[in-house]
């Protein structure tokens, strides 16, 4: 068709929430132009008329400013070598809350009476009944966290997005994702609903595994705007009314794991109805939203699933599953056993002599007494004993090809088990295939490579430090961009190195630099 296509907003499709208010627009050309000699954009109230360049990346918008919550149509035309092409199909993009004063919603925390150490701390539920007269035309929820969350309505999860808000350089740009939920909401009562964990913000991270970097208090901050058919708003928000609990998530954290009893599932909690007449009060924290901004690059989620190519059973009693394949995410464990079943399931990248999984190779050592560190990547499922249950552990990630799984009384086969490959959700743009078999294998270890160290920031490793060193990108980056489009990817991460950056002109080795800010009295923190 002579149309352009694949429309971009800010290096995104569709951007949902975005904070840039005069985005730039890029397009590809219709199929078979070699140039362009003018364009034509209309987005909105705006209309360039015939420009006449060849700029057809990163061409800036020029209308009137957005409002908060405004959506944009827009669509582009252009000359090329083969004449005047049809408008494009609409696209749009859709702004986000701008400003402090669009927030009334306030930051809550969890009730933590107790608090366990990192690595052993459990994920918190908050949750909030509220009323809607009416089904809505249209209704927005704007969040973001000091910790992972997942935020359910009446019981469903909003989006597909995981570790969200993701990792920043939290001190300068917490990322709020917006979300279209104007089909979740119903007449009559409604819950929002959210499980929060340590993540990036306290959790452990890097190498010598850091713990409280960003803060020791986790909070949640979550807006919903419904606009009615008669043209009034219902806005619900975190603040004074929200409960807090834990439940069955009784820890989690990026490098260690995740470990769940089932048994301790409040049923029904994200949902109307239930009594949380036993939990706490959410507590209200005084936060600003200084910080808040859109993410440039596309968020993380599951973007591929691996049946195992192998499991067994060892003589040790535990089964060994094999993916063929490194991956960064997490496995799907579908037959838990009977109730009480305690099944815990070790990721690795390697096999010892006797064939069980081991993580020695994963270790790293604390830097000043160079004593060993433990590898992490444990998860642990107490089974219910309900049919249908599953195990998948959202708040956490490994770096592995092999799982050992303890406890099960199996047998397990390979329809049991599910690798799920969990990294940011890029666009592939560039293949390559040749009639040597050697060099496209090599080359899929490449292409792999990357894909596992493209969560959220482009990391060194996806199971020992999963540091964005600078190093690493600077290198790798040329490579990756003929693979995926990286734009958004590296826009994101060099947004966290300028933050970063020492006032000497330098920057850290890694970014984002979770640690005290290193200074030339203070190398370690280098690390």
């Amino acid at each position: 068709m002579n149309i352009p296509n694949r429309l971009l907003v800010e290096h995104l499709v569709e951007p949902f929430g975005t904070s840039v208010l005069k985005p730039r627009l890029s397009w590809w050309l219709p199929s078979g132009a070699a140039r362009q000699d003018a364009f034509r954009i209309q987005a909105g109230t705006w209309d360039s008329g015939r420009v006449e360049a060849p700029d057809h990346l990163l061409v800036t918008y020029e209308g009137p400013a957005p409002a908060s919550g405004e959506r944009v149509e827009w669509r582009v035309k252009v000359w090329t070598d083969l004449g005047e092409s049809d408008w494009s199909d609409w696209s749009h993009w859709e702004v986000g809350l701008l400003d402090g004063s669009d927030w009334t919603a306030r930051w809550i925390s969890p009730s933590e009476p107790e608090r366990a150490t990192a690595g052993e701390r459990p994920a918190h539920l908050l949750r909030h009944e509220f009323v809607v007269e009416d089904a809505p035309a249209r209704a927005r929820v704007h969040a973001t966290a000091h910790g992972l969350y997942e935020l359910f309505l009446n019981g469903a999860r909003v989006d597909d997005v995981e570790l969200a808000p993701g990792s920043t350089s939290y001190g300068s740009h917490l990322d709020v994702q917006a979300y279209d939920v104007t089909d979740h909401l119903v007449p009559g009562a409604n819950v929002l609903a959210a499980v929060v964990s340590d993540g990036w913000w306290r959790g452990k991270v890097g190498f010598t595994r850091e713990v409280d970097c960003y803060g020791t208090e986790l909070a949640l901050l979550v807006q919903l705007d419904a606009d009615l058919d008669d043209g009034s708003r219902v806005t619900v928000g975190t603040g004074p009314g929200w409960t807090t609990s834990t439940g069955e998530i009784l820890r989690a954290d990026l490098i260690d794991g995740q470990g769940e009893d089932l048994r301790l599932r409040p049923d029904g909690w994200d949902r109307p109805g239930f009594d949380d007449g036993d939990w706490s009060d959410a507590g209200v924290v005084e936060e600003d939203f200084t910080a808040l901004s859109a993410s440039p690059a596309p968020p993380t989620r599951r973007v591929e699933e691996l049946r195992p190519v192998d499991v067994r059973r060892l003589p040790s009693g535990r089964h060994v599953v094999d993916l063929g394949q490194n991956i960064n995410g997490w496995v799907r464990l579908e037959d838990l056993g009977p109730e009480g079943t305690e099944v815990t399931l070790v990721h690795g990248e390697v096999l010892d002599d006797s064939g069980e999984v081991s993580t020695d190779n994963l270790k790293p050592f604390d830097f000043l007494t160079h004593e060993p560190l433990t590898a992490g990547q444990v998860d642990r499922v107490v089974s219910r004993g309900r049919p249908g249950d599953v195990f998948e552990p959202r708040h956490t990630t490994h770096g592995f090809q092999y799982v050992g799984i303890e406890g099960h009384p199996g047998p397990l086969g390979r329809d049991d088990v599910t690798g799920v490959v969990v990294h940011t959700d890029l666009v592939r743009t560039g293949w390559f295939s040749c009639s040597d078999d050697r060099l496209d294998r090599l080359h899929e270890a490449a292409v792999w490579s990357f894909r596992d160290n493209a969560c959220e920031v482009p990391t060194d490793c996806p199971q020992r430090e999963r540091a964005g060193w600078t190093g690493d990108w600077q290198l790798f980056c040329p490579t990756a961009a003929y693979l995926y489009d990286v734009a958004g990817f590296s826009a994101k991460w060099l947004r966290d190195l300028r933050s970063d950056q020492w006032p000497d002109g330098r920057v850290p080795n890694i970014l984002p630099e979770p640690h005290t800010p290193a200074t030339q009295d203070n190398p370690v923190a280098q690390f």
